[in-house]
């Protein structure tokens, strides 16, 4: 019973799933057996008709309902003016007339087995013709700017859109309510009528519109401003200004940057489209009216101007600069310059105008006329010493001009007639005392007596005595001589004749003045030398005699008479180591001079003279001293102690004396006066005993302000010595040079009271070439205040490298190929050729610093068997107290107390070993380092500061670095051990060694071991 139950619910539930599959696989096969026509929405103009089918795709027959808008449509329930017919279940739905009623969505729907299905709905619109949006008549778009258009239609369905410009099509859709186009950058060529076009079945609509390109305000006038507008006073100005531009621009006029005022007048004209004229008028122009015309144009775009340059001719202003030259008793000339201002027309001729300013007896005036151009002209006509007023005038094409300022001017007066009664009143050696009276009564054209003056012999002139000053003594006449003097009478301008008043006079003979004693010295234990100068003055009479007088003894008194032409005298038989006064006077036929007196005394026994040395040498010169040099003493000179220099200032009587042992190869003669001429001799001086003197040097000292010469000592190809100057004071100084033809501010420096020495080195200069070298002074800021004159020194040409060799570190790889018989064969040449050796100096170590020269350092390094070079930031050039050095500063651990070494161009390497590791380093390459290994740490430290202070002494101008705690730290060393740790570093460094002195001093080299 339980399964036969079971069993009928099986087969019921089977049933029902098949029922339902039969459904699905109906209502499958429904949904695609009948379908909508037509198909798409549709669009149907009023009064057409329409029609609506649903059709059975397979051929079935069941009924097929039409729906509109939701609600089934049938017999009882039809459309206005609509039939529905179903034929063999394709129902048929006829709108005869359509219109808004039929408007809607349709369906068809169709039902079986209790299902029921639908097929895609339809809408159908009414038919309604496009309207065009209507907007602005013209659009606003703005030159050089990208821009758009727009087109907008109602209408179903969507119309058909098209953009037209003229007869062009430029734009178009289809089925689309709106139509935009975007343009490029807008020119004035879009400017014109455009049409938008709607089309559908419906019908058509248009509209037209205008694109207007808005451009910047601009001024067009082609001739506006192209050339000078010129006017006469008086006339009418009109000028013209075109301008152009969207919107239509404001024209403004402005006269020389200030509004335009009445009288001007302005009005603007329209041309044509987007053309207008603005014309600014003046009547009865002035010279006010000249200037710069500016039209100005403006819109929201833009401005722009133009100017118009306009001149209003007038006369032209006064001449300026009036003067009178050359004026003579009858004529003078009369210059001036051109007026400033020429009224705008170009100076025709001048006109100068000379009239008389005697008030007594007035002249007419005198009127000339000078062309264009002209700046002066000749005046004739004129009576002597009279006063006139001159002026000139200026015309142009408008007529004459202002007058200038009037200029006054006196013409010449005629000689005055000479004194009269010219008389000797005394006379005697070198004057004379003279009268005269005044002369005749002067013509209104001679003017007045002024002054009287003096001529003696035609040239000498004694001028302006005055009237009052009678008698007169002339003076500064010679002895013994004839004299032609001359009286003349003045007036403001001229002098009377010079042979009217003439009187002689003769001056008598004097004595000479006292001879002048040259020298006196001793030239043997019995004899004396005498040498004396003539007399300034000869008394004016040839000289007949010299007396020479001296004292023998008590009773006795030598006297000798020499001819006037001699000049020195030999006096013998005296007495040993005796002193003698030698007397010495000039006589002529007036009598005997004053007499000049000597000292001078002879030798000791067995003495001879010492012999006269060469003349001295100036090196350099100042404001106030002369640096000279001795000569090489001459042959039998060597009992001489001292060099006597004797100088006095060119002119003078007295000499003045100057001692200096004679192993000092130079001397200072100081206290001079600057600008001045001076004489020097020199003489060999023992003890009481000298030579006789050299022949007279002549020198002269600067002018006030300038330092000390320079005197060069020696030039190289990469440096100059320079002594250092020894007179006056130095410390202040320093030294700079520049290569020849520098531009000004270039010069480098060198303090001298950084060097020690005698003399100054300037390194690290180019070979072959120019340099200027000057002394100079500074002020506590660093500026300089005095100079001395420029020096020029020319280095020589630098060394050539060996002209057959090939330079070192060249490395040749040659390859051979034998055909044939040999086969290849590679042969590797090394050649390396060795140039001019050349050592390379470490100048110092200081801490991890090492301080190199010369200057063309080419590698830096440790030597550990390989190259090992300090980068180059590293390394750098500097100048130090003037020296031009190479620092190069060890930074890697490994750089720390080791041996270093240095490569000049292309020479071999110099090594510097380092105190603390100098025992580590083998030796069989250099034999100095096993002796320098050996010694004692402290005496290789000594030897660091001999064998480096030996190096600073002998490398270009290199100074040590002050450091007295250091110095003094070595001062007890063994001077052996030195003596060693020396000898091993110079040997170790391919240098001669020299002898150290037995008291050591290092100068204060500062060491610091790496």
């Amino acid at each position: 019973m339980k399964r036969s139950c079971a069993t009928r619910r099986l087969l019921k539930f089977l049933f029902f799933a098949c029922v339902c599959c039969a459904c699905v696989v109906r209502a499958t096969s429904a949904s695609s057996d009948f379908v909508i026509a037509p198909s798409k929405d549709v669009v149907v103009a009023g009064g057409h008709s329409l029609t609506i089918t649903c059709l059975h795709a397979t051929g079935t027959t069941t009924p097929i309902d039409v729906s509109f808008n939701g609600r089934l449509l049938d017999e009882m329930s039809l459309l206005q003016d609509s039939t529905l017919h179903t034929v063999r279940g394709n129902t048929t739905l006829v709108i005869s007339s359509f219109s808004s009623n039929h408007t809607g969505e349709y369906y068809c729907r169709y039902r079986t087995f209790g299902a029921t299905d639908t097929t895609p709905t339809i809408t159908v619109q009414l038919a309604s013709a496009p309207v065009i949006v209507k907007s602005d008549s013209a659009i606003l778009v703005n030159v050089s700017q990208p821009w758009r258009l727009s087109c907008s239609s109602s209408g179903v369905p969507a119309p058909n859109l098209t953009v037209v410009r003229g007869s062009e099509v430029i734009g178009q859709r289809y089925g689309v309510s709106s139509l935009t186009l975007v343009r490029g950058p807008a020119s004035e060529d879009d400017a014109q009528q455009y049409s938008c076009l709607a089309r559908n079945v419906a019908g058509t609509d248009s509209f037209n519109f205008d694109v207007v390109v808005q451009t910047p305000a601009r001024i067009v006038s082609s001739g506006f401003g192209s050339r000078l507008v010129s006017l006469r006073g008086g006339s009418r100005l009109a000028l013209s200004c075109d301008v152009s531009g969207v919107p239509a621009p404001s024209v403004t006029w402005m006269h020389n940057s200030s509004l335009a005022m009445p009288p001007a007048n302005v009005n603007t004209l329209t041309v044509s489209e987007g053309l207008q004229r603005s014309v600014l008028t003046a009547d009865q122009v002035s010279l006010n009216d000249s200037g710069v015309y500016t039209c100005h144009a403006s819109n929201m775009l833009g401005d722009d101007s133009a100017i118009q340059t306009v001149v209003i001719q007038v006369r032209p202003s006064a001449p300026g600069g009036v003067s009178v030259s050359s004026v003579q008793q009858e004529s003078a000339v009369v210059h001036w310059t051109p007026p400033e201002f020429n009224g705008y027309s170009p100076i025709r001729q001048y006109h100068v105008v000379i009239e008389s300013v005697d008030m007594a007896a007035p002249s007419p005036a005198l009127r000339l006329t000078a062309g264009r151009g002209a700046t002066s002209a000749p005046i004739s006509g004129l009576e002597a010493n009279s006063l006139y007023a001159v002026y000139v005038v200026a015309s142009n094409d408008l007529g004459a001009g202002s007058q200038s300022e009037s200029v006054n001017f006196t013409t010449q007066p005629l000689a005055p007639p000479p004194p009269e009664r010219v008389e000797l009143v005394s006379v005697n050696a070198t004057s004379a005392v003279l009268n005269w009276t005044d002369p005749r009564t002067f013509s209104p054209q001679q003017g007045s007596l002024q002054h009287f003056s003096v001529i003696i012999q035609g040239h000498t002139s004694i001028p302006n005595i005055s009237i009052s000053s009678r008698p007169y003594t002339v003076i500064g006449l010679v002895r013994a001589s004839t004299f032609r003097v001359s009286v003349l009478a003045h007036n403001r301008a001229l002098a009377s004749p010079v042979d009217a008043a003439v009187i002689e006079v003769i001056t008598p003979a004097t004595v000479p003045t006292a001879p002048r004693w040259s020298d006196a010295v001793g030239i043997s234990s019995r004899s004396i030398r005498l040498i004396w100068d003539a007399p300034q003055d000869s008394g004016g009479l040839a000289r007949l005699r010299y007396v020479v007088k001296w004292v023998v003894d008590a009773t006795t008194t030598e006297i000798v008479t020499l001819p006037a032409d001699s000049s020195t005298l030999s006096v013998s038989d005296l007495q040993a180591d005796t002193s003698y006064v030698f007397s010495l006077i000039a006589a002529n036929a007036m009598g005997d001079s004053v007499m000049a007196a000597i000292t001078a005394k002879t030798l000791l026994p067995n003495r001879e003279l010492l012999p006269v040395p060469s003349t001295l040498k100036v090196l350099s010169r100042s404001n106030e001293s002369v640096f000279v040099s001795f000569p090489e003493l001459p042959a039998g000179g060597e009992g001489a102690t001292h060099w006597m220099i004797q100088y006095r200032q060119t002119g003078t009587v007295e000499w003045m004396q100057l001692l200096t042992p004679i192993a000092v190869p130079t001397a200072c003669v100081s206290m001079l006066q600057a600008g001045r001429s001076y004489e020097m001799r020199l003489a060999l001086a023992a003890y009481t005993d000298r030579s006789l003197f050299s022949f007279v040097i002549a020198t002269e000292t600067l002018q006030a302000g300038y330092l000390p010469d320079v005197s060069i000592a020696s030039v190289s190809d990469r440096s100059i010595v320079v002594r250092r100057p020894s007179c006056g004071p130095h410390q202040a100084l320093v030294v700079e040079y520049q290569l020849t033809n520098s531009p000004a501010g270039e010069w480098q420096r060198i303090t001298l009271g950084s060097v020690q020495g005698d003399s100054i080195t300037i390194v690290g200069l180019l070979g072959k070439s120019a340099y200027s070298i000057r002394f100079a002074a500074l002020d506590e800021t660093g500026l300089v205040v005095a100079t001395s004159l420029v020096t020029n020194a020319t280095t020589s040409p630098e060394p050539q490298e060996a002209s057959g060799g090939i330079p070192a570190g060249v490395i040749i790889a040659v390859s051979v190929t034998v055909p044939v018989v040999l086969i290849l064969v590679g042969i590797l040449l090394v050649v390396i050729f060795a140039p001019r050796r050349q050592e390379g100096v470490i100048l110092s170590t200081v801490g991890k610093k090492f301080h190199l020269s010369p200057t063309k350092t080419r590698e830096f390094g440790l030597m550990n068997n390989q190259v090992s070079r300090l980068p180059s930031a590293n390394t750098h050039r500097a100048s130090i107290d003037g020296t031009s050095t190479l620092h190069a500063q060890a930074t890697q651990p490994e750089f720390d107390s080791d041996t270093y070494y240095a490569v000049y161009g292309h020479h071999r390497p110099v090594e510097y070993a380092t105190s603390e590791r100098a025992r580590t380093h083998s030796t069989g390459s250099h034999p100095g380092l096993s002796e320098y290994a050996a010694i004692d740490k402290k005496a290789m430290k000594e030897g660091d500061y001999a064998s480096l202070e030996f190096l600073n002494k002998h490398a270009a101008n290199s100074r040590p670095v002050q450091n007295a705690a250091q110095r003094s730290q070595y001062s007890t060393i063994d001077p052996a051990a030195t003596k060693r740790a020396h000898d091993a570093l110079v040997e170790f460094h391919g240098t001669k060694p020299i002898s150290l002195p037995d008291e050591r001093t290092h100068g204060g080299l500062e060491h610091s071991t790496v």
